[in-house]
């Protein structure tokens, strides 16, 4: 199985910058790799996360994590990096799953800028 991870903001509204470029990219190529590569057994899957708390939030200030979490629907948090592998391990483990992209973000949106 091979799978890659585009940014959220890719899906469904675009926000400039050359990470929609990286991530429209990695969408629009899963779709032929999925084809291409399934007569090997190869599933293809892409992942668009939102934020997450990782190790790039620890210098940010706490007010700009608050604001940046608020854009999430439900839960309005940061996502935990054990949610994102929790995701990652259902790809594996569920064999159905070929030729798309899952999204992974409570429903936030980034507004334009």
């Amino acid at each position: 199985m091979i799978w890659a991870c585009a940014p959220q903001w890719v899906l469904p509204i675009t926000v400039g910058g050359a990470d929609v470029g990286k991530g429209a990219g990695l969408i629009g190529l899963m779709l032929p790799a999925a084809r291409d590569l399934a007569q090997y057994g190869i599933r293809v899957v892409t992942v668009a996360p939102g934020l997450f708390d990782t190790g790039i939030f620890a210098g940010v200030d706490p007010k700009v994590v608050r604001a940046l979490s608020s854009a999430a629907l439900n839960p309005s948090r940061l996502g935990e990096p054990s949610e994102f592998a929790a995701l990652v391990m259902h790809i594996v483990e569920n064999r159905y799953l070929n030729a798309t992209t899952l999204s992974i973000d409570a429903g936030a949106r980034l507004p334009n800028v």
